[in-house]
């Protein structure tokens, strides 16, 4: 099928339309790419049985690793938590900027909803999303205002914007593995909770 990836196990459920299948899968600019009508002309066909296979063009996949990782971030912005979750491989591990590793998509699930807690007007703005094969580093910047618990640490009102890497590792189309990298003490001076540099030079 020249130019066309199959998506195996791409199933419709009873009376889904092919809106609502594309909706639970794609990201924000593929959506509106693959909803631009002719449906047609973007490559998609349908098998005489119940399984219902969607191909696209290889610019508009959906499988390959970087597109996996731009959902993940997309979908916490969104605060699609049923999406979210659907991203995590049932083996999933967290390890966060303090180097504890989590297990399980549940504990990523508790962590990514935890920050939106902390941070209710938290956004992610994806600077540089770099793809080697299954393996994927993404820089991005992540604000908000701390409105919530964070850890533990009482809401302060103060607005946060910092700088972060995500080493993300994808198995069987999902995550497998996530690895972040995050200055704490930039955040906690940010907060008003760790004096700054200027401060701890002057004593």
């Amino acid at each position: 099928m020249g130019g066309l990836v199959d998506f195996p196990g791409a199933v419709h459920e009873e009376n889904e339309t092919l809106e609502a299948f594309i909706d639970k899968r794609a990201s924000d600019k593929q959506r509106e790419a693959l909803l631009t009508p002719p449906l047609e002309d973007q490559g998609f066909e349908k098998s005489n049985n119940s399984e219902a296979t969607i191909s696209v063009r290889k610019e508009l996949v959906m499988s390959d690793a970087a597109s996996i990782a731009r959902q993940y971030f997309e979908g916490w912005n969104r605060r699609d938590w049923d999406r979210w979750r659907e991203l995590l491989h049932p083996e999933y591990s967290y390890t966060g900027g303090d180097g504890v590793r989590q297990q399980g998509p549940e504990a990523g699930l508790a962590v990514g909803q935890m920050f939106a807690s902390a941070f209710p007007d938290g956004r992610i703005e994806i600077k540089q999303i770099h793809d080697t094969g299954n393996v994927v580093v993404a820089e991005f910047i992540a604000q908000g205002t701390h409105q919530g618990n964070l850890m533990g640490i009482a809401p302060t009102g103060r607005r946060v914007e910092m700088p972060v890497c995500n080493v993300i590792e994808v198995k069987d189309g999902k995550i497998y593995a996530e690895r972040e990298y995050i200055d704490m003490l930039h955040m906690m001076r940010q907060l008003g909770l760790v004096p700054e540099e200027a401060e701890i030079g002057a004593r």
